[in-house]
């Protein structure tokens, strides 16, 4: 089995091909899959001695997954389970969608 990512590792380039890819999310006592449908990069960091460049993730959840903003579990095979806070964007006709900021 090879090493899984760290949280603290995590870069731009570890999602760049994974558009598509299903995610494991424990929003309180839920389980929930998303599907990864949105990458974006960000322009640099203000904050001095910064580990990564800022770039942001956006999931879509299934209607009725529906959660508020807050600090959730994210699991993937690649990526050590990690808790990142996962703010609403907007729910659509079926799905709900997510974003997750790293900085």
């Amino acid at each position: 089995m090879t090493d899984r990512i760290r949280m603290e590792d995590i870069k731009y380039r570890h999602f760049k091909g994974m558009r598509g890819e299903c995610f494991r999310f424990l929003l309180g006592e839920r389980k929930a899959e998303g599907e990864l449908v949105g990458i974006t990069r960000h322009g640099p960091s203000s904050v001095p001695g910064a580990m990564r460049k800022p770039f942001s993730l956006v999931f879509k959840l299934d209607e009725g997954v529906a959660t508020q903003q807050g600090v959730h579990r994210l699991e993937h095979e690649t990526f050590e389970p990690m808790a990142l806070l996962m703010t609403p964007l907007r729910p659509g006709k079926d799905a709900s969608y997510f974003e997750i900021i790293f900085g």
